[in-house]
């Protein structure tokens, strides 16, 4: 067989193979589960267990097959992809999620945000009313991390629900302002995780772009936090807190409480 026809059936056999791969997934989502979950001396049912783990087994492998990918919408599976957004959102914002094991949910945020970058599935993401889903859980997350010091699988999930919120923070902050997310934002400047720290102060850089935004952040004890980052953390920890603080610094009030916490020389 010539060369070129060799490639051409390879591919050809490629994209079967994930277009099969993307109808099991939606096959699984669309099984009918059980409203309530059986419990068996305090623990989920085994046949319920075993959907779940193949549930995170298919999320895993979903995400390493296409975690190269840009954009879902224009691929030959655009309506396929689109399914299995659908599917992610309708399961993961369910009444019965508080059920769910972590892994699971883990699973979910992280093929969310996979198929967040593209901008037609942020679209159907925002008129789904995903951000106030979202924002259920970011602050369930961010209250159990500051107050409980919240176990890996908790903070793993914190972590990809923040990265969500970072796409969003330019163009929405208008709805996350009102939805609250600021809140849980300016929280968790004090985490001790530097990941979850940088997270934070990326997606309050993208959110506080606006006048509204700013004076909601400014409002709260975000200018005082910041000037102690600036003063206890690393490197590229302060570089972010100044470029936050800068940012703020156009309203009125943050210019006060930079003086007030003698943070003017940090600025200049």
């Amino acid at each position: 067989m010539p060369l070129d026809m060799t490639k051409r059936s390879t591919k050809l056999f490629e994209r079967s193979s994930d277009t099969r791969f993307l109808d099991t997934i939606i096959e699984h989502f669309n099984l009918k589960k059980s409203d309530k979950v059986e419990l068996v001396k305090g623990s989920i049912s085994v046949v319920l267990k075993e959907q779940y783990e193949n549930e995170s087994k298919l999320l895993k492998q979903f995400w390493l097959k296409f975690k190269s990918e840009q954009s879902f919408s224009t691929s030959k599976d655009s309506e396929r992809f689109l399914q299995i957004f659908r599917c992610l959102l309708k399961s993961c914002f369910s009444k019965s999620v508080c059920k769910v094991p972590l892994e699971n949910i883990y699973r979910t945020f992280q093929c969310f945000k996979l198929l967040l970058r593209d901008s037609c599935f942020q679209n159907e993401f925002v008129a789904s009313n995903g951000l106030l889903q979202l924002n259920e859980y970011l602050k369930i997350y961010s209250e159990k991390h500051i107050q409980f010091r919240s176990d890996g699988s908790s903070t793993r999930i914190l972590k990809e629900i923040i990265s969500i919120c970072q796409k969003f923070a330019s163009e929405q902050s208008s709805k996350m302002i009102s939805y609250g997310m600021h809140q849980s934002l300016v929280l968790l400047l004090t985490s001790t995780d530097i990941a979850i720290l940088h997270l934070s102060l990326y997606t309050l850089l993208g959110l506080t772009k606006r006048e509204d935004a700013r004076e909601a952040v400014c409002a709260m004890n975000s200018v005082e936090i910041l000037v102690q980052i600036t003063a206890e953390y690393d490197d590229s920890s302060r570089h972010l807190a100044v470029n936050l603080l800068r940012q703020l610094c156009t309203e009125k009030y943050a210019r006060e409480q930079v003086k007030i916490f003698n943070g003017i020389p940090i600025l200049l």
